[in-house]
């Protein structure tokens, strides 16, 4: 009760938070459109009428904050999407209100600059509210406060991987308590002192005396049988929560399209690319970064090629399995996003992206069904694993995988972000580290690192 006492107080204070944020904005767009006399106001404004709209409007806007689920648990405290639905909802905000202004009005009652003005400042204020309390929140899960609670069903290499994976609890906000197991005794140690607590029919029982919220479910370790059961237990109890962790298969085939021929129905796989304006969105940020970034290092480059000899050609496949020769400098001993940087050629080019899968040489393409899934997106110069450090390939995989199922822009410039912020922390260790161990084709790293840049970059933001 008191873990969600937390949670109702959090977003009691979001509620609270948003709609003071909400009338700071509708205020400074106010004494902006009005008193600033930045743009000459037709009328002299009611201030009065104004304070009531706005009030008004106000309660409306934390109703659809709500309505886009913006208040919900499961969108706090991590990633982007807390703020995609900040902005969705405070752009059908002003939407509505500037339609409703005109249909109930004639003449337009709320001004559309003062209106214009409010929504941007209500994105960027109540964006920035939620950024500093996330921080806040963040602090205080050394003190086990605003953590979920899980316990882990199925035991094996993916079941250790995932608990090394949501360690510490203070920087992924879940806390295992243990892992239910149909194959191992009760009380067998499992990983970092975590044991087999139950079996996956105790698993509602085990989860009220434990006090967990969640299940996580390897599903390559749980007969369907024990899946089934446990989707009953979810459907029991409602204040349990279920999460399937797939297997790589199960990632690979996660979009479906249902398709009729006769009277039967099929599943059809859908290719994994990235389309439409997330695909224009892309195209714009990896053209505009890499021919900055190429002007920037030219007469570097110049004079490397000039003193070192010319360029090294590695060969890779791209986007579809088309062949290319990615740059790269040459020698050894060097950091691996030094050697790179020719590659950003390839970028103009448009055969890699600034952010993608790693590339893949010709012994790497075919090796798995799970690797064809992979193939719609150009590789990146930028991998989802940092430079200097590597991951199993199932991890690696699983990493690509999220990044085109969930694609976008956002995640573009988290994963910039925090792969900045990994060189910067490891930067002294990196050389050292890739000057032994580094590929000498350019298409991967080295030495394991805990967390790679996609696995935190929800500490971005």
């Amino acid at each position: 009760m008191r873990r969600d006492a937390e949670w109702y107080l959090l977003t009691g204070w979001l509620v609270l938070q948003d709609a003071l944020l909400l009338a700071c904005a509708f205020s400074l767009a106010y004494v902006l459109r009005f008193e600033a006399d930045l743009v000459a106001a037709p009328t002299a404004p009611n201030l009065a009428e104004y304070a009531v709209l706005g009030g008004l409007i106000i309660v409306g806007w934390l109703g659809l904050f709500a309505l886009h689920g913006a208040f919900r648990r499961d969108t706090l405290l991590a990633g982007y999407q807390e703020y995609v639905k900040v902005l969705n909802a405070c752009l059908y905000g002003v939407a509505l209100v500037a339609v409703g202004s005109f249909l109930l009005g004639g003449n337009p009652i709320v001004s559309r600059g003062y209106l214009l003005v409010a929504g941007i400042m209500a994105m960027v204020l109540v964006g920035i509210g939620r950024f500093l309390l996330r921080r806040v929140v963040w602090h205080t899960r050394r003190n086990g406060r605003f953590l979920r609670r899980a316990l882990i069903v199925g035991t094996g290499q993916q079941a250790e991987a995932l608990c090394r994976h949501l360690s510490p609890a203070s920087a992924s906000g879940v806390r295992i308590l243990g892992f239910l197991s149909d194959f191992q005794a009760v009380g067998a140690e499992v990983v970092h002192g975590l044991r087999v607590l139950g079996s996956t029919a105790q698993a509602g029982e085990i989860a009220e005396a434990v006090g967990a919220n969640e299940l996580l479910v390897v599903t390559r370790a749980v007969s369907w049988e024990a899946q089934e059961q446990l989707l009953r237990e979810y459907l029991a109890a409602p204040r349990l929560q279920v999460r399937l962790v797939p297997s790589l298969t199960e990632l690979a085939t996660a979009t479906m399209q249902p398709e009729r021929i006769g009277s039967v129905t099929l599943l059809r796989p859908e290719r994994r690319s990235i389309t439409g304006l997330d695909a224009l969105l892309k195209a714009a940020l990896d053209m505009g970064l890499s021919l900055t970034l190429l002007v920037l290092v030219s007469p570097w480059l110049l004079w490397w090629r000039v003193t070192h000899g010319p360029f090294r050609r590695v060969a890779v496949y791209g986007r579809y399995g088309r062949p290319f020769n990615m740059l790269v400098l040459p020698g050894k001993g060097m950091a691996i996003w030094i050697e790179r940087l020719p590659a950003l050629w390839n970028v103009v080019r448009r055969e890699m992206s600034l952010i993608g899968p790693a590339p893949r040489r010709s012994s790497e393409w075919y090796e798995s069904p799970s690797e064809t899934a992979l193939h719609g997106a150009r590789p990146g110069l930028v991998g989802l694993v940092p430079h200097g450090a590597t991951a199993r390939r199932e991890l690696r995989m699983v990493l690509e995988l999220h990044y085109l199922q969930n694609y976008s822009i956002w995640l573009d410039l988290q994963v910039l972000l925090s792969s900045l912020r990994w060189w910067m922390r490891h930067r002294d260790h990196q050389t050292e580290v890739e000057t032994t161990s580094m590929r000498t084709d350019g298409t991967s790293g080295a030495p394991a690192h805990p967390k790679p840049p996609l696995s935190h970059a929800r500490d971005t933001l």
